[in-house]
This record gives structure tokens, sequence and C-alpha cells, in this order.
């Protein structure tokens, strides 16, 4: 695991996923494999895949914290941000005063809270723009 290791940190993305991937063909339990594996596919923003090995690691061990944290960032970047709520939330049930998580958590509710004013702005703009190409008579 070293090497891919070595390949992930000089940022040689594709063959740390390939010696991830070996380790694993070797020994399909490896947790920790499966987790770095998901880090290097978030950094390329292969968001599916990163999701799909986080959620194996947290099949061989469902209380990881740093797999936990991952999985929320992975659905961050997907800006998927109600799931990375909710994973950080049920995270913290399991490790309560965990900071990265309680800092992801307050990280992911800002971004909820920004794009909800977004949202309110678009809708308020689209419906005056409606308002007045209606009341002025364009048809």
């Amino acid at each position: 695991m070293r090497c891919a290791d070595e390949a992930r940190e000089a940022g040689q993305y594709p063959t740390a996923v390939s010696h991830y991937s070996q380790v694993l063909e070797v020994d399909a339990e490896n947790s920790e494999a499966y987790l770095r594996r998901a880090q290097v596919h978030r950094l390329q923003k292969n968001h599916q895949s990163a999701l799909s090995d986080v959620n194996r690691a947290l099949r061989i061990d469902s209380k990881n914290a740093e797999a936990l944290l991952l999985k929320g960032e992975v659905f961050e970047g997907m800006r998927s941000y109600k799931d990375a709520s909710d994973t950080y939330r049920r995270a913290l049930a399991t490790h309560p005063g965990h900071r990265d998580l309680e800092n992801a958590l307050n990280r992911v509710q800002s971004k909820q809270s920004q794009w909800a004013n977004k949202s309110s702005a678009l809708l308020l703009l689209y419906r005056n723009t409606f308002v007045i190409k209606y009341s002025v008579g364009f048809h």
C-alpha cells in the first residue's frame, strides 16, 4: 500500500487507484484501502466511485469516523447538502464531540443556508419578471 500512498501524494491518481485496487484484489476486506482509494476518487471529482468505495469501507467498519467524514465530503462535492448534513449528524451520534465532524456539519449547514437564500432570490426574480411581463401586456 506504500506505493499507492506515494503515488497519491505525488498526484499520480490513476496509478494510486491501480495500486489500491491491487491491494484489494489480495485483501477484499481492507477497509483502509477502500477509504484511501475513495479519497483519490474524490480528489479526481469522481464522486460516484468515491461514494461506492467509502460505502464498502463502512460495510467493513461501520463506525469509522474518517470514512463517515469522507462520505459527507463526497456528498458535499456532489452539492447534496442534505445527504452530507444527515451523514455528519449520524456520525456525530456515534462520535460525539469529534471536532472535524462538528466543523463539517457547521460548514454544510452554512452552505445549505446560502443555497436556500440564493434559491429564494432566484424565485423572487422569476416571479417579478413574470408579473412585469404580463402586467405591461407583453404576451
